[in-house]
C-alpha cells in the first residue's frame, strides 16, 4: 500500500507523482575543466620559457668559450711578439745596431743640477741659470 492516496478524476485520469528529475550540473564541471586546462597551459608556457632561457645560456657559454680561446691565442701572440730574440732580429733587419761610442751633448744655458720638483703638479721644471 502506498502512502499517497489515489485520486480519481472524473474523466478517468489518474494523478501520478513523478520522481524528482536529477539534473546534471554542468557549471561545476565546466569551471573545473577550464581551470585544469588553464593550469596545464600555464605549465607548458613556463616550461617553454625555461627552455628558451636554457638555449640562451648555452649560446652565451659558447660565446664565452670562443672569446676566452681567442683571448689566450692573443696572449700567446703578444708573448711571441715581445720576445727579445724577435725584437733583436727585427731591429737588425731594419738596420739598427748597438752604438759603439757614447757622446755627451750639453745644452748651453741650463744648469744640470738645478732641477726642482713642483709638488702641486708633480712635474720637473728645469731652472734656467742666470748669466752674469
Amino acid at each position: 500500500m502506498t502512502a499517497l492516496p489515489q485520486i480519481f478524476h472524473p474523466r478517468g485520469l489518474e494523478l501520478v507523482v513523478d520522481q524528482p528529475v536529477r539534473r546534471v550540473r554542468l557549471r561545476g564541471w565546466v569551471v573545473f575543466t577550464l581551470a585544469a586546462v588553464l593550469a596545464f597551459m600555464s605549465l607548458i608556457y613556463s616550461r617553454v620559457l625555461l627552455d628558451r632561457s636554457a638555449f640562451e645560456l648555452d649560446d652565451l657559454d659558447r660565446q664565452i668559450g670562443a672569446t676566452e680561446s681567442r683571448y689566450w691565442e692573443l696572449r700567446l701572440e703578444v708573448a711571441r711578439l715581445e720576445s727579445p730574440q724577435r725584437v733583436i732580429r727585427a731591429a737588425e733587419g731594419m738596420g739598427l745596431v748597438l752604438p759603439t761610442a757614447r757622446l755627451t751633448v750639453e745644452a748651453v744655458g741650463i744648469d744640470p743640477g738645478a732641477a726642482e720638483v713642483d709638488e702641486n703638479w708633480l712635474k720637473l721644471k728645469p731652472l734656467l741659470s742666470a748669466q752674469p
